[in-house]
């Protein structure tokens, strides 16, 4: 009988082995999943990386003008902060009242209190209605971002405003003057403001920066004929200080020449020059409701800071000092020596307004006439002149257009203004009577 022979078992099946998750033979773990994953993603999502990047070139392409009046005036602000820092150390070292502290002096006072308690009205005191609403209520708005930190959040948010529209403010001013007369002419405007010994303000809680950035924002639209721009421009002007009404005039008088030089008919867009007045005209229609008295902040300023009405005390000091110099070169008192100053640097801008009439026209020389004239016969010393002027752009584009072949003059005009702003800068942050 055969045997029969035994039957083999198969084998017992084994696991399918995974090829290792990296070349260094390790077994495969779960991060390989991960690993796959997330080259799955990163391949799906290329399209939209590639787009970003393009709109990225594509914005940077469209934006790199302004990398040159940015580094300017940030480079400018930087250093006079450091500068004022080092000296408040120094010249108080045991009243020290800290970096940001030292900037919270003169009108930053009253308009960080018009933003923490309201306004205030006394028509024969100096009371806060004269100052106007835009930036206490920017700063109302704005401090609470900064609420948790230990400084004054106001005058955080108060110098923040002022440091970003002054930003802002010399890439429209760098843009108007590109367009115009060139980039060596754009970057010589940029420096000499920036460097003005009185742009000291554009650092402090100040409406210098806001008012100049709104100023040339409402240029900028005249230049296009974007006149809903200009209008809405000249609106909050008007709501932001006193003499924001010279943009509002400026524009219905660049809308006027236009139409006078076109004969063309008259289009709706003319309606945007009933903004104009609307700032203004809703600060006085609030003063009107809260104290009864339509015109209090002409009134108040008028009775009580000596300004608001036309006078010719201020004008008639002016002329004294220029005629007179011993009189405050040879002093030892500090006002007539910095009256005398404004009063120089009045009549430099006086002296330059044929050439912005030649270069940029008559609706930048109206704009000019204003901003230099009317602080000065409207009060009866030459206070805060040097603070008005500093807002005068058409005079830095002409200036700098002059000086735009000349580098040297330029730059030693640039330096020249930076060691007297440094100084403005250091006396303001001390308390002396700069503002």
């Amino acid at each position: 009988m055969r045997s029969v022979p035994p039957v083999k078992e198969p084998p017992p099946e084994q696991p399918e082995e995974r090829p290792p998750d990296d070349l260094t033979g390790e077994p495969p773990t779960p991060w390989g999943d991960l690993a796959d994953a997330a080259r799955t993603y990163w391949a799906r999502t290329e399209p939209a990386r590639v787009n970003l990047a393009r709109w990225y070139a594509n914005f940077r392409e469209r934006t790199r003008w302004t990398d040159i009046p940015l580094i300017l005036a940030l480079g400018v602000r930087v250093a006079l902060f450091a500068v004022a820092s080092v000296a408040a150390r120094f010249f108080v070292p045991n009243g020290f009242a800290g970096n940001l502290n030292i900037w919270n002096r003169w009108d930053a006072l009253w308009y960080i209190s018009i933003a923490t308690d309201g306004y205030t009205y006394a028509p024969h005191a100096q009371t806060s209605v004269v100052f106007y609403p835009v930036l206490p209520l920017l700063l109302l708005i704005l401090h609470y971002p900064f609420s948790f930190l230990p400084f004054n959040s106001y005058l955080v948010a108060g110098m923040l405003i002022s440091w970003v529209s002054f930003l802002a403010a010399c890439c429209v001013l760098y843009r108007i003057t590109r367009d115009r007369f060139g980039q060596a002419t754009a970057y010589g405007a940029v420096l000499l403001l920036a460097t003005f010994p009185f742009s000291l303000f554009y650092g402090a809680a100040y409406t210098e920066s806001l008012f100049l950035l709104l100023a040339l924002l409402a240029f900028y639209a005249i230049e296009r004929q974007r006149w809903g721009l200009a209008a809405s421009m000249a609106l909050i002007a008007g709501a932001t200080r006193p003499t924001g009404v010279f943009v509002g005039v400026c524009v219905i008088a660049a809308y006027a020449l236009d139409w006078y030089q076109t004969k063309h008919p008259l289009r709706r867009d003319i309606l945007w020059l009933a903004l104009v007045p609307l700032g203004t005209l809703a600060y006085l229609i609030y003063n009107y409701f809260q104290w009864g008295d339509f015109f209090a902040p002409m009134h108040v300023s008028e009775a009580n800071w000596r300004r608001g009405a036309l006078r010719w005390d201020g004008l008639g000091q002016g002329i004294y000092l220029l005629t007179h110099p011993d009189t405050w070169l040879n002093g030892t008192d500090f006002k007539p020596l910095l009256f005398g100053i404004y009063s120089v640097l009045a009549l430099l801008f006086l002296i330059s307004l044929p050439f912005v009439w030649r270069k940029l026209g008559p609706i930048y020389t109206l704009y000019a006439v204003l901003a230099i004239l009317v602080p000065i016969v409207t009060d009866d010393v030459m206070v805060s002149v040097g603070r008005y002027l500093s807002v005068v752009f058409p005079t830095f584009i002409v200036l700098a257009h002059a000086l735009r072949e000349r580098p040297a003059p330029r730059d030693a005009l640039a330096v020249g203004g930076a060691i007297f702003l440094s100084l403005f800068t250091i006396m303001f942050v001390l308390n002396f009577e700069v503002y």
